[in-house]
């Protein structure tokens, strides 16, 4: 009897730390229930924010989103797109420490140990069709990012392409 726990306990240890994993983001390539690459159209309820700073590509917002993550609350998620595609997803955590912290152990959670950038106060994950990080202010406040490296590759290919057809236009 003892043996058969400790064999059900062994294997549920194993399921658990090998779901901790970054594979998960590329498992997942996405945000929620929307895939990168989706369509503009096949998200339901957004509502244009303008261009984003980091991306200086057009945003959205959900006007019926739930802004939390689990418990945590934050304070906005903007939908970024290339080509009218799901590029990127950015989020807010409401300024706190608490919540920061609740929002970089649930990451840690789902995709494992980051790689930790301490000068820039930046955490990072990194698959092979996904990058996400987290970074923290000195305000409490947190922003997550969660990029599609396909949906990159997809811009950096457009550019070159625009950079050799303007040689060629000489």
């Amino acid at each position: 009897m003892l043996r058969t726990f400790l064999f059900v306990f062994l294997i549920a240890l194993t399921i658990s730390v090998s779901a901790q994993s970054v594979a998960d983001l590329d498992t997942k390539d996405g945000f929620r229930t929307y895939k990168f690459g989706m369509a503009r159209k096949a998200i339901p309820n957004l509502k244009y924010g303008g261009i984003h700073p980091a991306t200086k590509l057009p945003y959205y917002n959900k006007t019926d989103e739930k802004l939390s993550i689990g418990p945590y609350p934050l304070q906005s998620i903007s939908y970024v797109f290339y080509k009218d595609r799901l590029h990127s997803v950015y989020l807010k955590v409401a300024a706190s420490a608490d919540n920061c912290q609740g929002v970089y152990d649930t990451l840690t959670r789902l995709y494992g140990e980051s790689v930790n950038d301490e000068a820039r106060w930046t955490h990072t994950w990194e698959g092979k069709k996904v990058f996400a990080s987290f970074h923290k202010t000195i305000l409490e406040t947190a922003y997550i990012e969660f990029i599609s490296l396909t949906m990159k590759k997809q811009i950096e290919a457009d550019l070159e392409a625009k950079k050799r057809n303007a040689v060629n236009d000489m």
